[in-house]
């Protein structure tokens, strides 16, 4: 006889996994989907993994066009969770941002190749298709360090055109002559301030340069050291609506570091000189400051924390007011570290629900990259998978 535990598990695993096309798994004694669904309706819309702490938060996600595998699933697994109209709290999105490869963004690891226009074009009709809306995607521009010699970029300037056709046109950047550039080109769109501009124009710990950015901006992103600090949250929604900010969540540098600003100064060198080498060695030798690059050096302690929010200032700045949170593609190296973190960071943690949170990412997990053959061969049960 088979252990109900074991089975519930199962039987969860096997709904997300045909409700996306993925193969399914088997287990003497294990419940059809059809009649799973007949005997508790609420697993077919995954309602009870939305958290109902933070019923009013929208989470945000860059990552579009760079982790799509992971994106996709993620769209079609918030249908489920959304499912049918229901007094129960729903997963809101923010926004899906990013951009493919330009002179307005920064590749933080390792050059990326130019996209088709109709890979492009292709990429959103998957995503519209997936999450049923086309109002919540954002060009994402994350380059501080732009002037007027590109701002007439041909792939920058042709994805403006593209998103346009949406709704709504929502373009985030890292730079005020770009963002000025968007509304001389399209003055309708909505324009958001990324993180990348506040540590660029030194806004760390500055009520009055939020406030301000607020006014020009439909949104803005917190540095993200201060998104960490309760006492800055406090002063700011003190100061201004909260709903005009956003925080985010996963942000890998320290807290305390020192080379952010020189960083992402040299990513920007680097996009202009994508084959100079000598410019790929600033780069390392600015991380080498920190130890982020060698086994002989620890960061000192001050500067390790990583600028990650933990469940408790999650919870205090939702309790400030704050709704609009993010979690940060661009500076992951692995797709599944990007996936594994949005269901750790947005889904319900509490403890009665553990085990089908972590059966819903395993399942999951399984449609994010595609099976590598140890060997040339047809035989499934010899495969191992890409996580990294």
């Amino acid at each position: 006889m088979p252990n109900p535990q074991n089975t519930n598990s199962f039987v969860l695993a096997n709904d997300l996994l045909q409700s996306l096309g993925g193969a399914t798994t088997t287990q003497p004694g294990t419940p059809s989907l059809s009649q799973s669904a007949a005997t508790n309706p609420s697993r077919a819309s995954c309602r009870f993994l939305v958290n109902p702490k933070f019923p009013d938060a929208k989470y945000s996600f860059s990552g579009l066009f760079l982790y799509d595998n992971s994106l996709l699933q993620i769209a079609n697994f918030i249908s489920l969770l959304n499912g049918a109209t229901s007094p129960e709290p729903k997963y809101q999105v923010g926004m899906i941002s990013g951009a493919p490869p330009c002179a307005w963004n920064l590749d933080w690891y390792a050059t990326r190749q130019l996209v088709r226009p109709a890979k492009i074009t292709e990429t959103m009709k998957r995503y519209i298709e997936k999450l049923k809306r086309n109002d919540v995607f954002a060009l994402e521009f994350d380059n501080p360090f732009i002037d007027d010699s590109v701002l007439d970029d041909f792939v920058g300037s042709v994805l403006l055109k593209t998103f346009a056709t949406l709704p709504r046109l929502n373009v985030v950047v890292a730079s005020e002559k770009l963002a000025e550039h968007v509304r001389k080109q399209f003055p309708a769109a909505a324009i958001f301030a990324q993180e990348n501009k506040v540590i660029a124009e030194d806004g760390r710990g500055n009520v009055d340069y939020y406030c301000d950015a607020a006014k020009r901006f439909s949104r803005v992103a917190l540095h993200p050291a201060d998104a960490c600090d309760v006492a800055f949250l406090e002063k700011l929604a003190a100061s201004a609506p909260a709903e005009k900010f956003e925080i985010p969540l996963n942000d890998v540098c320290s807290r305390n570091c020192s080379v952010r600003k020189e960083y992402i100064a040299a990513l920007a060198r680097i996009r202009r000189e994508p084959f100079n080498a000598k410019l790929m060695q600033e780069r390392h030798a600015i991380l080498q400051k920190l130890g982020s690059e060698t086994v002989e050096k620890a960061p000192p302690a001050a500067e390790a924390r990583p600028a990650a929010l933990t469940r408790d200032e999650f919870a205090r700045a939702y309790e400030l007011g704050f709704r609009h949170f993010k979690v940060q593609a661009e500076k992951l190296r692995s797709e599944m570290a990007f996936f594994w973190q949005i269901f750790n960071l947005t889904l319900n943690d509490a403890p009665e629900v553990w085990h089908k949170r972590a059966t819903t990412t395993a399942a999951l997990s399984m449609n994010v990259l595609e099976e590598t053959p140890v060997v040339k061969t047809g035989v499934g049960a010899f495969t191992m998978r890409k996580f990294d």
